[in-house]
């Protein structure tokens, strides 16, 4: 599709001089913009774009062979070799657990073979993360900051031959890599960045000083990608904050970590503070171009989310698996609980809810798969908003299950509710007066179309409800609105999907719909790909 030069859709009038600062800053790294933005992006602009998500963009069955025997290792590997409640416990990885993943591969699964990596796709390295989400929160967090926002990805995206050469056999072999861009006073805020990189007398070098907060891997990372400032340029008189990555050695004098962050959940996370004294980094160690750092990082960020809906989806796999279960086994009043109205709408809701996260995960993985460089900001970020949230509330729900303890690194998702901020700052790219009539007028005829002669006829779910909340005028609040909006989309994706299986006509609710495709009891699961999924209940 055509691009077109990027307009301001926010005004900055009545902005402070910070606020503005921050923002241009921010969208001055973004790239032109395409005309049509997909779905997602057409909800944003009133249109609800059919077409963009239906016939769903299926995975081919090559790409899927391509992937199968890694990760039918990757399975066997954490089924007999990975003890997660000990990692939970201890804090620590084993080193042997580490090498032996590396040996299998699953710390370059993007990476050119050419590198020494496993080329694989991106609903590939998807689907390794809902493996390892189902299994061990702590190596999933270890493996995606390696490979989803470590040196890997912006590498592959805007790093020079030279430094793939340098850097990507390393960590496709096992070194691990880490991404350090957040500060103490600096989160989503590049423009109050306070590391700076100052060019030698001779321009062949930087030099380098600052200090990282909630660096991930940064404890244990041999390579690590750093954001920081550079000297100001002039636009139109005026000097003009610059963002530069740099790959560095860890080993280079002058680097520290300072402390090791702990956690409520996550024990074994290797997060930390990383401090940089006077630290020398060759010019060639720029990714992309100097000024160009906050673009490397937004690209790899966006892309990088979506391992964490993936890793959602495998752990409430799993809590669909133990819930299952107990409502198998647990009988009252001459029955399993599964077969009692009460539980099998439980089982049905989160079998619905897991659907459509995946389906939500696997479609956004479609788009890089297409385009490397897609513009996904949108779909990561609703995935990654969407999937924790839900994951957590399906977790909840096995509170009173006494196998509970088996789920003990569930906590990965209520790490993952740092979404709120992702949904934050979506919401700061709309314009300040957005047309929620446009998004109402074309959502009631699509509920319009499935009303009272519709398949679906019978209730109404809570999306539908939500949405009816917006247009009663009960959630005021822009974002509110427009976020139930969102969530009533990516129920559609469910929706179609079921569909696509040829679902009967008569079928009456979405939850009815997932319970033919989920039977909470009794009949084995629906497989989707035929993977190392049909045992965990999938």
């Amino acid at each position: 599709m055509p691009a077109v030069d990027p307009k301001p859709v926010i005004d900055t009038s009545k902005m402070s001089p910070a606020q503005r600062e921050a923002l241009e800053l921010t969208e001055s790294a973004r790239e032109a913009v395409q005309v049509e933005r997909g779905f997602a992006g057409g909800l944003f602009m009133g249109r609800f774009n059919v077409a963009g998500i239906h016939a769903f963009p299926s995975q081919s069955a090559e790409d899927r062979d391509h992937g199968a025997p890694f990760l039918e290792q990757l399975e066997a590997f954490l089924k007999e070799h990975v003890n997660p409640d000990e990692i939970d416990r201890t804090g620590e990885i084993p080193q042997n657990v580490i090498e032996a993943l590396a040996r299998l591969g699953a710390f370059g699964i993007k990476i050119s073979p050419e590198f020494g990596g496993l080329g694989l796709s991106q609903t590939n390295y998807c689907r390794a993360g809902m493996m390892l989400g189902s299994f061990c929160g702590n190596l999933t967090a270890l493996l995606s900051a390696h490979q989803s926002i470590g040196v890997p990805q912006p590498l592959i995206l805007f790093g020079t031959e030279e430094q793939k050469r340098r850097f990507l056999p390393r960590v496709a072999r096992g070194e691990i890599s880490a991404f350090a861009l957040t500060e103490i006073k600096v989160g989503s805020d590049p423009a109050k960045m306070e590391t700076q990189a100052e060019p030698t007398p001779d321009g062949e070098a930087f030099i380098l000083n600052g200090e990282k907060l909630w660096c991930t891997n940064g404890v244990k990372a041999g390579v690590i990608v750093v954001m920081a400032k550079t000297p100001p340029k002039m636009v139109n008189g005026k000097p003009k904050n610059q963002i530069t990555a740099f790959v560095l050695e860890m080993d280079t004098p002058g680097i520290e970590v300072a402390h090791r962050c702990r956690f409520m959940g996550l024990k074994a996370l290797y997060n930390g503070v990383v401090r940089f004294t006077n630290v020398r980094v060759p010019r060639e160690n720029i990714i992309l171009a100097e000024g160009r750092g906050l673009r490397v990082a937004l690209s790899t960020l966006n892309t990088g989310r979506l391992t964490l809906p993936a890793a959602c989806v495998g752990l409430s796999k799993r809590c669909l698996t133990v819930a299952r279960e107990w409502a198998r086994e647990r009988v009252q009043w001459g029955a399993p609980i599964g077969k009692h109205a009460a539980i099998a709408e439980k089982l049905a809701r989160i079998a619905a809810e897991i659907f459509a996260m995946e389906s939500m995960v696997l479609f956004a993985a479609s788009i890089v798969d297409r385009d490397k460089t897609a513009d996904v900001r949108l779909e990561a970020a609703l995935c990654k908003l969407w999937a924790s949230e839900r994951t957590w509330e399906i977790r909840q729900r096995h509170h009173a299950n006494p196998r509970r303890a088996r789920l003990r690194n569930g906590a990965i998702s209520r790490c993952a509710r740092r979404g709120a901020g992702t949904r934050r700052a979506v919401f700061a790219r709309l314009p300040d007066q957005p047309d929620f009539r446009g998004i109402e007028r074309n959502y009631a005829s699509v509920h319009r179309a499935r009303g009272a002669r519709s398949a679906f006829k019978s209730r109404r779910t809570d999306s539908e409800l939500a949405v009816a909340d917006v247009r009663a005028g009960q959630i005021s609040d822009p974002g509110s609105r427009i976020l139930c909006e969102l969530v009533s989309a990516a129920m559609a994706i469910a929706f179609w999907r079921c569909q696509q299986r040829r679902i009967p006509s008569g079928t009456r609710s979405a939850h009815a719909l997932c319970c033919e495709c989920f039977s909470p009891i009794g009949a084995a699961s629906v497989s989707r790909d035929g993977g190392p999924w049909a045992e965990a209940g999938t």
